[in-house]
């Protein structure tokens, strides 16, 4: 019999939301002070809680983390994964969201 995925995705699509891998906080980690810098607001924290990916020549992560516990203020992040042929590091992309709320969706930007 044929087997059909109901969850597949177009080339290049985004992935649903995921819960933050330690894999992924570690990655997000080294870009904190460049990320705090751009939103240029008073933060209370830095802390990766969820993200998706987006498989190109690469993968994108789309990446949210809360800066405020207080109120609540999280910053949307896109950092890119070269292919691991390439040798070069993770790049954290030029545009990010802010402010962003817990409930909004991480997605392709």
């Amino acid at each position: 019999p044929l087997l059909v995925s109901t969850t597949m995705r177009l080339a290049g699509g985004v992935g649903d939301a995921q819960h933050v891998t330690a894999e992924v906080a570690s990655m997000v980690a080294p870009f904190e002070t460049e990320i705090l810098a751009r939103i240029d607001g008073v933060t209370t924290c830095f802390e990766p809680m969820s993200f998706a990916t987006q498989v190109v020549a690469g993968t994108n992560y789309f990446v949210k983390i809360r800066v405020n516990a207080g109120t609540n203020e999280h910053v949307h992040v896109r950092i890119f994964c070269p292919l691991p042929c390439t040798g070069q590091p993770p790049q954290l992309h030029e545009s990010f969201q802010y402010p962003k709320s817990e409930d909004d969706a991480v997605h392709a930007f």
